[in-house]
């Protein structure tokens, strides 16, 4: 005979339902906190010849500096622009990128 799906019961549905919230919290901490690293945002730029004249140290402490202030100031609409900056110079192509598909007014190229 074939096995049988049991549903929750009432209580144990209610008790799921309360946990959501909190799952949804921690999963959207983690996506937030998976940014690309300041090390491999500076290597991609200086592979498509975005930053010539800064050294990959000189970029990256460009970079953590400003995303320390970020945090510092408690700037969530800067911190999540600087974290889409990132993912996004990370997933474009050389060309995408000297295009201006990363360029936000709001940040400061490092």
């Amino acid at each position: 005979m074939g096995s049988v799906l049991r549903l929750p019961s009432e209580r144990q549905h209610r008790s799921l339902a309360a946990r959501a919230p909190f799952a949804l919290v921690v999963i959207a901490a983690l996506v937030g906190a998976c940014a690309p690293p300041c090390e491999q945002v500076c290597r991609k730029a200086r592979e498509c010849d975005l930053s010539p004249r800064l050294a990959q140290d000189e970029c990256v402490e460009a970079c953590d500096r400003q995303r320390t202030y970020f945090d510092v100031e408690e700037d969530d609409e800067g911190k999540k622009a600087f974290i889409q900056e990132r993912e996004c110079i990370v997933s474009s192509t050389c060309e995408e990128i000297q295009d201006g598909a990363c360029y936000d007014p709001y940040l400061y190229p490092f």
